[in-house]
C-alpha cells in the first residue's frame, strides 16, 4: 500500500514538469509500473501463503521404524487438526503408502528438541497390499504438539 502511494506521489511530480505529450507517455509508464508492482506484491503474497501452508502441512520429520520400512510404508502427507466432540483435544493424520499388507496397531511417539517423548498414541490398521490412507492419532489437548521436532512410528508389540 505505501508503495503505491510513493509511485502516485513521483507520477504526479513527473507530471508538473512535462509538456502535454510527454506527460501523457510518462503517465502511461507509471501506471504500468504501479501496476507491475502491485501485481509482483500479490503474487507474492499467494505464494508465500502457499508456502506456509505446505510447510504446516509437511512440517514433521517422520521417521519409520525398520518394520514399517521393511512392509514399504513410506508417509507423504502429515497435518495436525483439532479433534472434536468426544475426542476433544487434537490429532496427527499421516497419509501412509504400503507396498505390503499389515494390521496391527500402530504407535505414534512425539519427541522434542531434546529427544525426550512428549506424547503418543496409537490407532489400529489394515492395510491391504498396494494401498495407502490417512490415518489418524487422537492426543489428549495438552500434548505440547508444536514443540514437536520429530515424530516416529512404528508397530506396537503385544
Amino acid at each position: 500500500m505505501r508503495q503505491t502511494a510513493l509511485l502516485w506521489v513521483a507520477c504526479m511530480a513527473l507530471l508538473v514538469g512535462c509538456n502535454r505529450e510527454s506527460v501523457k507517455d510518462k503517465a502511461k509508464h507509471v501506471t504500468n509500473k504501479a501496476g507491475q508492482v502491485v501485481g509482483e506484491g500479490a503474487s507474492s503474497f499467494f505464494t508465500g501463503i502457499g508456502e506456509g501452508v505446505d510447510k504446516t502441512i509437511t512440517s514433521y520429520d517422520v521417521r519409520l521404524s525398520d518394520e514399517l520400512k521393511d512392509l514399504g510404508v513410506s508417509v507423504t502427507v502429515a497435518k495436525r487438526t483439532d479433534a472434536t466432540g468426544a475426542n476433544s483435544g487434537q490429532s496427527l493424520s499421516f497419509d501412509i503408502l504400503n507396498k505390503s499388507a499389515a494390521s496391527g496397531v500402530m504407535r505414534l511417539r512425539l519427541f522434542n528438541d531434546k529427544n525426550q517423548e512428549i506424547g503418543r498414541s496409537t490407532a489400529n490398521i489394515t492395510f491391504e497390499a498396494d494401498g495407502g490412507r490417512y490415518v489418524q492419532f487422537l492426543l489428549e489437548k495438552e500434548v505440547p504438539v508444536m514443540m514437536t521436532k520429530y515424530v516416529e512410528l512404528d508397530m506396537k508389540k503385544e
